[in-house]
């Protein structure tokens, strides 16, 4: 799969994408693949899903991404995403970095000071990827994840949805 530079249009800086620059996602804490999914209809390239339960990945996440027709534009990872994070960081070359990344753990079973402080430091984060982080109210998050700032953050009910992205992306959401 080639690889091919946009800009984020003002949309998707914005919260709200109707479309994505053709990219890659990493959908962390997967599930049902939901968000990665998502992620392929409005543009993305590819998706890889990181999800340890392999009951949730045969007969959830792997239906549906083969009934949505997105099984070969995927890679599913069958780990924990603290292990994935770690291998990742011990062997960077191992992955190329992402343009996205989501970040939908269970709530109760996450230290988000730890998990942010191990995504801060991943070797996955492109030069103008974004990193979309859904976290319980009350919930102390960083300013910074690595070399991205906090572009938005929103509240949804009694969750919110921050967004860290480079800095000519908050620039152009000022001047919007």
């Amino acid at each position: 799969m080639g690889e091919t530079n946009y800009k984020i249009t003002k949309n998707s800086a914005g919260g709200n994408p109707a479309s994505l620059r053709p990219g890659r996602w990493l959908d962390l804490y997967s599930g049902t693949g939901s968000v990665g999914i998502e992620a392929i209809s409005r543009g993305c390239s590819e998706a890889h899903f990181v999800e340890m339960d392999s009951w949730v990945i045969s007969e959830v996440l792997r239906p549906n991404l083969r009934n949505t027709g997105f099984l070969d534009d995927s890679v599913i990872h069958v780990k924990r995403v603290e292990s994935f994070l770690t291998y990742a960081e011990k062997f960077p070359d191992t992955y190329k970095k992402f343009d996205y990344i989501s970040v939908t753990p269970p709530y109760m079973e996450v230290d988000y000071a730890k998990l942010m402080g191990q995504i801060s430091r991943s070797p996955l984060i492109g030069e103008d990827c974004f990193v979309l982080v859904e976290y319980p109210l009350k919930t102390k998050m960083p300013e910074t994840c690595g070399h991205l700032i906090q572009i938005v953050d929103r509240r949804f009910g009694r969750t919110n949805l921050l967004i860290y992205g480079p800095e000519w992306a908050e620039k152009k959401k000022s001047n919007s």
